[in-house]
């Protein structure tokens, strides 16, 4: 009778598990993906269980160095580390804790109380989170600025449970404390958690053991804090944990903010009547900050996948950001950049740039040269400072470029060809089958072209990006090498108009197949993303003027026709380098429109509504590419939003007339912070600096921008001046002169020399400081004028009124 009694316990007891398991799959219907690698959960993004595991997240990062998930699904809050975030620019401790290896704050953080099938809603920000739960319960997650710690409360009485690992060792247990020290790959860290004023106190086990697990429980009231914190055993974390558990809460939040908007104030963009777009931008800038440790590399996403540092991710997000006019995150990057470039004991054995930040183990990506001069190259264009592209931080951007060379340049052909299409290996390259970014095998995405596998690409990517390099490197370069860098950009530029042809778009690229065939491929080829990137990306581009307007068009169109499966980085960066002087502004912004309301909106497992997606139409739940908020998406969208105001030029700024935003504040630029503003409703089309008029030109003058704080307006519609203007150049505009009958401008040239006029009636001329005339090249577009020539130094272009 017992053991039937027993049965009858375990089957009923076993049903209300199988039924209250069901009932919760149903209620969220989950949906289950199948990856071409199940058993490797690296191959996706969804959850670092796995594929099979589509769970449900909160995500905040502390630029102290402190990656903070809280999966719901799971109940558990996990921390990883990344020690010295202030302190150290060595790339083994910004990049301690990544996708592949990382050290927990505490082996388990978990909060049983809270289910997620009582979840509600998610108000989200990267640094101060709120849950909303139907039960009425809040939870709120604060990440700390200064300091690795989150801060944690629930506006209801709540507890927290925690567990430490094995190997830890008990310090500190006391009604308000817990604290251990914990070893991992040789570094020593305390752990730390304490609880704020209140009536809460912990509950420790009562008996510890060495070599066993430690737990406690934390017992909260009604907005008490709890503050759990990690760092090296040098740094004090128990001091500076009890600090910030000592404040009131209201004195918590405001300092926090307070320090948050101090790196915040340049760059503020201000958007006419669209309250979910300015919502958007303000959030998503947030974030930005809040995923660059102070020293470091700005990361993309906190999602475990993409918890790497890319050297291109990194150039993405600050050189974007910069032309918004926000400089920090480039300036805060570069040191870390310039210090860690990859090595390698394999021929070409030197200082290199590949794809992520890892010493040796990296991909031999052939981009990330590129990603690395744009870095050094923008800091100094934007702000002046010239220590990352001189001295031995130009030896190590030289460096890479000659590996670059000697990897694969190929004499015969005249082009680069790359061992790689995306982040993926082509067939018998060195990386081939195995992913290394962490060493391990993979045979994923094979390299396969209408039915050939490629073992190489001389693609328009490569080689369009390589011809900005070396343009970039001639700029900062003097006498002979400068002309050589400027003399390989013209090679260079001759080969790659083989792939433009007559075409409106160009080719992606020659392919070479296994069988030793070479074929032409057509437009976006083997990658779409890498194909609009080239034509997007770089600062300086070959002669191929109208051909590039005209593409540039073809590739919007294409996009508004089609935006599925778009990378935002890719959509928004073709936005971003296309001149609102030249295609209508109003189809610039509908494409940016199109991606508000998939920003806007929570996602279904990734619960953070304002935090902008990885793909244009991504569905959620996609193991691969269901990716927020990603920084990867947010850089090129504001800065593609910033240039329908301001654009970036290579070396200088030009203003357009725009209806859509209100003003750029504390615009970062060559030590000053601009304030524009945008007057739509003005009958008059104008620009003035500090109330003087700019007259010939919308690239604005150095020599008219003479205080720290200029006051630039745009009034009007600056599309709609009819006289002889200057719309944009690759030259320092210095001054302009107006003498007799003559417009005089007077550029400093640093060898990628182009200016773009609209409305030319009368002859150009090109003088040198000794007054000798500069052959040109013209080519003209209906009122727009492209003109070209050679040389470096201070010019005198001059056109009859």
């Amino acid at each position: 009778m017992k053991k039937i009694n027993y049965l009858l316990t375990f089957w009923i007891a076993a049903h209300i598990i199988s039924c209250e398991q069901k009932k919760l799959e149903t209620s969220l219907e989950k949906e289950t993906f199948k990856s071409i690698e199940e058993d490797n959960p690296y191959t996706t993004t969804v959850s670092q269980w796995g594929s099979k595991n589509t769970e449900s997240f909160v995500f905040l990062h502390s630029p102290a160095g402190l990656r903070i998930e809280y999966n719901l699904d799971r109940q558990l809050l996990q921390l990883w580390i990344n020690p010295l975030s202030g302190k150290s620019i060595d790339y083994k401790d910004r990049n301690f804790s990544n996708r592949d290896d990382h050290t927990n704050v505490f082996d388990k953080i978990t909060i049983p109380n809270i289910k997620l099938d009582d979840f509600d809603h998610c108000d989200y920000d990267a640094f101060h989170s709120k849950l909303y739960f139907k039960s009425g319960q809040v939870m709120h997650l604060l990440s700390h600025y200064e300091k690795p710690s989150v801060v944690l409360w629930f506006e209801k009485e709540e507890y927290v449970d925690f567990k430490s690992e094995n190997s830890s060792v008990l310090t500190e247990a006391t009604p308000t404390s817990f604290g251990i020290s914990h070893t991992n790959r040789e570094r020593n860290f305390t752990f730390v958690a304490s609880i704020g004023t209140g009536k809460g106190q912990f509950q420790h086990q009562l008996e510890v053991e060495k070599g066993r697990s430690v737990y406690t429980r934390a017992h909260l009231s009604a907005n008490q804090t709890l503050i759990i914190s990690g760092e090296l055993v040098s740094e004090q974390v128990m001091n500076f944990t009890k600090e910030i558990a000592s404040l009131p809460l209201e004195t918590l939040i405001s300092q926090n903010e307070a320090k948050i908007n101090i790196d915040l104030e340049t760059g503020k963009i201000g958007v006419r009547n669209n309250p979910e777009l300015q919502k958007l931008i303000d959030i998503n800038k947030r974030y930005a900050l809040s995923v660059q440790d102070k020293k470091g590399l700005m990361r993309s996403a906190i999602q475990y996948i993409y918890y790497l540092l890319w050297y291109r991710d990194n150039g993405m997000n600050v050189n974007h950001l910069s032309y918004s006019g926000w400089a920090g995150p480039v300036q805060k990057s570069n040191p870390v950049l310039l210090a860690n470039p990859n090595f390698s004991k394999q021929y070409p054995n030197q200082k290199f740039y590949g794809q992520l930040l890892g010493g040796s183990i990296s991909k031999w990506e052939e981009d990330g040269t590129f990603y690395a001069i744009w870095c050094a190259f923008t800091e100094w264009t934007q702000t002046g400072n010239t220590e990352h592209i001189s001295g031995k931080n130009l030896e190590t951007l030289e460096s890479s470029m000659s590996w670059l060379e000697k990897y694969c340049f190929d004499e015969k052909q005249g082009l680069f060809g790359r061992y790689y299409y995306c982040e993926s290996p082509l067939k018998n390259s060195r990386d081939e089958g195995w992913d290394n970014a962490n060493g391990s095998p993979s045979q994923k995405w094979p390299a396969i072209y209408e039915k050939d596998s490629i073992v190489r690409a001389y693609d328009l990517y490569i080689n369009l990006l390589n011809y900005s390099c070396y343009a970039m490197l001639s700029s900062v370069t003097i006498g002979e090498k400068a002309d050589n860098y400027m003399l390989k950009a013209k090679k260079l530029e001759q080969k790659i108009g083989i792939l433009f042809g007559n075409d409106v778009l160009p080719s992606y690229g020659k392919l070479l197949t296994s069988t030793g065939k070479m074929v032409t491929s057509v437009p976006y080829g083997m990658d779409q993303t890498d194909y609009v990137w080239a034509m997007s990306l770089p600062p300086f581009f070959p002669n191929y003027d109208v051909q590039l307007e005209n593409a540039r068009w073809a590739l919007y169109k294409n996009l508004r026709t089609k935006p599925e499966g778009y990378f935002f980085a890719g959509y928004c960066s073709v936005l971003r380098n296309m001149d609102p002087s030249l295609y209508p502004e109003d189809s610039l912004m509908a494409a940016l429109q199109y991606l508000i309301p998939q920003s806007i909106r929570a996602g279904k497992y990734l619960v953070m509504p304002y935090a902008m997606p990885e793909i244009v139409d991504v569905k959620d739940g996609n193991p691969f590419h269901d990716v927020r908020p990603i920084t990867f998406s947010i850089g090129p969208f504001t800065a593609a939003l910033s240039n329908l105001g301001v654009r970036r030029l290579p070396y200088g700024l030009a203003v357009r007339g725009t209806k859509y935003l209100n003003k750029i504040e504390k615009y970062d630029y060559q030590g000053m912070q601009i304030d524009f503003t945008f007057d739509a409703q003005s009958k008059t089309n104008a620009v003035t600096i500090d109330g003087v008029l700019l007259s010939h030109s919308l690239q604005l003058p150095m020599n008219m921008m003479n205080n720290k704080n200029p006051k630039i307006l745009v009034s009007g519609n600056t599309f709609g001046i009819t006289n002889t203007i200057l719309i944009s150049s690759t030259l320092i505009l210095k001054e302009i002169k107006t003498i007799d009958n003559k417009i005089s401008y007077i550029v400093e040239a640093k060898g990628a020399n182009q200016l773009v006029f609209q409305n030319i009636k009368n002859k150009i001329q090109i003088s040198n400081e000794k007054g000798e005339i500069i052959t040109a090249t013209e080519t003209k577009n209906k009122q727009t004028t492209y003109l070209r020539f050679e040389g470096k130094g201070i010019f005198n272009v001059s056109i009859e009124k």
